[in-house]
């Protein structure tokens, strides 16, 4: 196995972590050969909420992610660093490069609410869509890892 992602967590000084804020795992099978991770956590006033799905047979991790939010944030999203120095090129929107012979395919899962998704040096960046909220409100994104 090779590691190529690292999640950016951020600092207790950041207004909003650069990653969820999360403290508690359970791990289920909520089908046959699917397992999950259920994640849990808070920040300030924020509570986080996150699965994480694996699919062995696309070779991907679904992140389903929400975050209750009292007042509007700054931002909301999920941070990585990549652990190799060859950072590769997108050969097309959403595909990227990242080192050891491994190419990651970034993209919105299907029913989810429009992400941004991004580099920004050697971080992948997946934010939330902010809109304006009523408030209290819950942010809720959703994205898939691939390895193609």
């Amino acid at each position: 196995m090779t590691v190529c992602l690292r999640a950016e967590l951020g600092t207790q000084q950041d207004p909003w972590p650069a990653s969820p804020a999360l403290q508690q795992l359970s791990l289920e099978e909520l089908q046959p050969g699917r397992p999950r991770a259920l994640l849990l956590g808070m920040a300030g006033k924020s509570h986080w909420s996150q699965s994480v799905e694996a699919d062995a047979a696309t070779a991907s991790l679904t992140f389903d992610v929400a975050c209750r939010v009292q007042r509007q944030p700054r931002w909301l999203g999920s941070s990585y660093r990549t652990l190799h120095d060859d950072w590769g090129s997108s050969a097309r929107e959403g595909r990227i490069a990242v080192g050891a012979g491994v190419e990651l395919s970034v993209e919105p899962a299907a029913d989810s609410l429009p992400s941004r998704i991004e580099r920004a040096g050697d971080l992948l960046v997946i934010a939330a869509g902010l809109r304006t909220l009523r408030f209290p409100s819950t942010v809720r994104w959703k994205y898939r890892i691939t390895v193609v």
